[in-house]
């Protein structure tokens, strides 16, 4: 297995190949399925944005190079796209459409790239990844490797004294502390929750409250709009990882006519004794051994999504949902 210098390096390279761009998916691709780098995705993150490495999705993957073709064949009838994950952005995209603004007019358009960040803001936050991003910015400002301004949108030519700024990580810390006691109880309520007939968990309501009690802890304070884009590409990221072990596990699934609860329940069967392995083959007409296999990838698609769920607090399909 790579050592986390050794993948380090293998992503730098390969961004700096790309001309410094990296989708989640390269990532996922190149670190080892150790939950030793799942822990450290944060620290990876920092270290490939100080490289001058852009991360981005495959749907803007896609878009560049569809944008490149398109300017070389017919520039002309190229349309513009927007992205209302950056609010910058979209500002540029409204003001493009309009040839002259007043001043009612771009109140209007600020108005409305807020109330898009903001909801944004509103699924982000849900998600314990969010948490974890917080925790470690506070704990790198402590260590004075980020400054006030890296954590929180100061506005230009704001002045803040030491004990303004004192105040704010105060207030961040307390933020912090309260939503963490809240993911706790959304982890045991999602552990210890009974379900209905439709699969719909009955604790649900009580979940979606403490979640919109986090939303509203964490909405009290503005963030820099980096932090708030590193969030969106952790959750991103973890979103990939669900996909690919779901992928998976569907691809692992197609033994001839069996499902999935019978697949795993010949290869535990086959697994306990000589005598049961070949009662399976009897029963199936296939290699136990094949069962054996299949059901270990399965546990270890599993696993990956187990431990997202831990670290988000959210089931896999509320985490895919989230985008």
């Amino acid at each position: 297995m790579l050592s986390y210098n050794e993948c380090l390096k293998k992503l730098i390279d390969l961004g700096k190949k790309n001309k410094s761009l990296l989708t989640f998916k390269q990532i996922n691709d190149i670190l080892p399925n150790n939950p030793i780098f799942l822990d450290r995705i944060d620290d990876i993150i920092s270290e490939l944005t100080e490289s001058g490495i852009e991360l981005i999705d495959e749907t803007q993957k896609r878009v560049t190079k569809k944008r490149v073709a398109v300017k070389k064949k017919t520039p002309k009838k190229f349309k513009n796209r927007r992205y209302y994950d950056d609010p910058v952005r979209m500002y540029l995209g409204e003001m493009g459409r309009v040839p002259l603004l007043d001043r009612e007019g771009e109140v209007r358009i600020a108005k409305k790239i807020e109330s898009g960040q903001k909801y944004i803001n509103k699924f982000v936050f849900m998600s314990g990844s969010t948490l974890r991003e917080m925790e470690n910015f506070l704990y790198r400002y402590n260590e004075k490797r980020v400054k006030i301004e890296h954590i929180f949108k100061i506005e230009y030519g704001t002045w803040m004294d030491k004990s303004q700024e004192a105040t704010l990580i105060t207030k961040f810390t307390e933020n912090i502390s309260k939503a963490k006691q809240i993911f706790e109880e959304i982890g045991e309520l999602l552990d210890n929750s009974e379900s209905d007939e439709q699969g719909n968990l009955l604790e649900q309501p009580t979940i979606d409250k403490k979640r919109q009690e986090i939303v509203e802890i964490f909405d009290s304070l503005n963030y820099n709009e980096k932090l708030l884009k590193r969030m969106v590409y952790r959750i991103r990221s973890l979103v990939d990882r669900i996909k690919d072990s779901q992928k998976t596990i569907k691809q692992l699934s197609k033994i001839r006519k069996y499902t999935i609860d019978e697949i795993c329940t010949f290869g535990r069967k086959a697994n306990k004794s000589e005598e049961e392995y070949k009662q399976v083959y009897e029963e199936t007409n296939i290699e136990p051994s094949l069962f054996i296999e299949t059901l270990r990838k399965i546990k270890n698609a599993r696993r990956k999504i187990r431990r997202v769920e831990l670290e988000t607090r959210m089931r896999a399909d509320e985490m895919v949902d989230l985008l």
